[in-house]
């Protein structure tokens, strides 16, 4: 039998133009039929000129976003520690914190919401007031931060009186013999409605009866103004003067701890419970309030003040004095002297501090 043997066929050339402009003068030997021409054009040009362009867009997108993006982890955490400050009632620190996002991105509706909750809960109206205007008609979406923001303003609207004619008499209502102020105060608490009204002007009376050394006097009108209104924060602080001036001590402290609960942040508190320690006799707590207090308002003369007096008690009679001459700095500008004063009296010992 004959033996088949298999041989394969070579395969038949073919002939093919080019495939970019139909050229048959092609180059053998690649896989894509191309003419010389048109291959050195690929070559040279692999890709169109709009995918680079394309291209560059989308990096110089890339790298301003890489630019920014410390910025906006930046302002990310600055909110996150406004939002916690407002939560742990440390409304010094969300104020400030909510003002750093500010910085970077001035209409943020969630820093400029926190902002207006501290600048409440620190009795500040100004800021208050200019949070207010700018919040105005701007939709707050987040639900819990809407009723917080309600809040804080319920809050302030509650302790601060509006009626002027009010405002223009109490001065005025001042000058009056004290038997008087204190009819005046008895007929605004019998006939007006405003709660506010009450405890402003039981705040302002109460202060001539201090001034007179009518302790009791003033401790009746500021219990009927907080009567009135509870919690409202001037009479409040007012009243643990008071108390602490007729030697209530540990009522007055513990006031001063509902203040500090509210806002621990307080400055103002802060320095107040700090004069109470001191005349409790617990000079280091004093002294760590009082510093407290200074580290969180440099501007407050009251806490300037209670650590001058701390000092003064503990016969650093030097480091007073310097003290002192900063509160009388400070007088000078608020246009309020009152507190310089009456440090000066006890620091030449004119007075004895109660």
């Amino acid at each position: 039998m004959e033996e088949y043997t298999y041989t394969p066929e070579a395969p038949a050339l073919t002939s093919a133009a080019c495939a970019n402009c139909d050229n048959p003068q092609v180059e053998h030997g690649y896989a894509t039929p191309l003419c010389t021409e048109c291959r050195e054009a690929l070559i040279k040009y692999p890709i169109p000129r709009w995918l680079w362009l394309f291209a560059a867009g989308i990096a110089l997108l890339l790298v301003y976003n890489i630019v920014k993006l410390p910025r906006f982890l930046n302002a990310a955490r600055h909110l996150t520690l406004a939002e916690q400050g407002v939560h742990d009632r440390n409304y010094h620190t969300a104020y400030k914190e909510a003002g750093l996002v500010l910085q970077d991105f001035p209409d943020h509706i969630e820093a400029h919401s926190y902002r207006l909750i501290a600048a409440a809960y620190n009795i500040d109206q100004d800021d208050f007031a200019k949070e207010a205007i700018y919040l105005l008609d701007k939709p707050v979406t987040d639900e819990n931060l809407f009723a917080k923001v309600n809040t804080a303003v319920d809050y302030l609207s509650s302790i601060a009186s509006t009626d002027s004619l009010l405002l223009q008499k109490l001065p005025l209502t001042t000058t009056l013999p004290l038997k008087e102020q204190i009819r005046f105060f008895d007929s605004v608490a019998v006939n007006d409605g405003s709660v506010a009204n009450i405890s402003y002007c039981g705040v302002y009376i109460a202060g001539s009866l201090m001034d007179a050394e009518e302790l009791p006097q003033a401790r009746r009108i500021l219990e009927k103004s907080l009567d009135a209104s509870p919690g409202h924060y001037a009479a409040t602080m007012s009243y643990i003067s008071t108390l602490r001036q007729m030697g209530d001590l540990e009522k007055a402290n513990k006031m001063c701890d509902e203040i500090l609960e509210r806002n621990h942040e307080d400055a103002y508190a802060m320095s107040a419970k700090a004069r109470v320690e001191m005349r409790l006799k617990h000079m280091d707590i004093a002294e760590e309030l009082a510093l407290e207090a200074i580290r969180l308002d440099p501007m407050s003369d009251h806490a300037l003040a209670s650590q001058a007096l701390i000092l003064h008690t503990k016969g650093k009679k030097a480091e007073s004095r310097q003290l002192l001459s900063a509160v009388s700095q400070m007088g000078t500008l608020n246009g309020d002297s009152s507190t310089a004063v009456h440090l000066r009296k006890v620091l030449d010992g004119v007075i004895v501090y109660r």
